[in-house]
């Protein structure tokens, strides 16, 4: 196996405080929040694979289940593609870590393919709405991208 050079590491802020007006009135104020991440590639003859972990980080005193220290509660993602001769891709994962005091510790997972077929690739992806506790059902996700050829070519 060779390991690719590009191998990340990043993290991002989410919106700054939002004002939100509720409709009794009230305001709500939403505090930002952190996001933690990074990713390893790998190559093994026509197969490529990559692994990604990050973290959410909330700072709103939620306490909601998820990891909490203090007043921030982390919401870890872990997810990993694998990719056959850039045509075919599997993808999988799980969300939503949650520690509940009745049910114990849960997660939901994700999974999801892909195809590439010349300028064309579609996508589906299936997750547990809200975890495995939750009323709200699962999300299907279909995409279908088209990339129009370059002025080069």
């Amino acid at each position: 196996a060779s390991f690719s050079s590009f191998d990340t590491l990043n993290s991002s802020t989410g919106d700054p405080i939002t004002d939100i007006a509720l409709p009794t009135g009230q305001n709500e104020y939403v505090l930002p929040s952190v996001k933690i991440g990074m990713s390893r590639s790998m190559t093994f003859s026509d197969f490529n694979v990559i692994t990604a972990l990050d973290f959410d980080l909330l700072f709103e005193n939620r306490q909601a289940f998820y990891l909490n220290v203090g007043r921030m509660s982390i919401e870890p993602n872990l997810g990993s593609e694998l990719t056959y001769k850039e045509r075919v891709s599997f993808r999988a994962g799980i969300t939503n870590v949650v520690d509940d005091p009745e049910s114990g510790i849960t997660v939901a997972p994700t999974v999801g393919l892909g195809l590439q077929l010349s300028a064309f690739q579609i996508d589906y992806g299936f997750a547990s709405f809200a975890g495995a506790a939750s009323d709200l059902g699962y999300t299907h996700r279909i995409s279908l991208q088209f990339t129009l050829p370059s002025r080069n070519s």
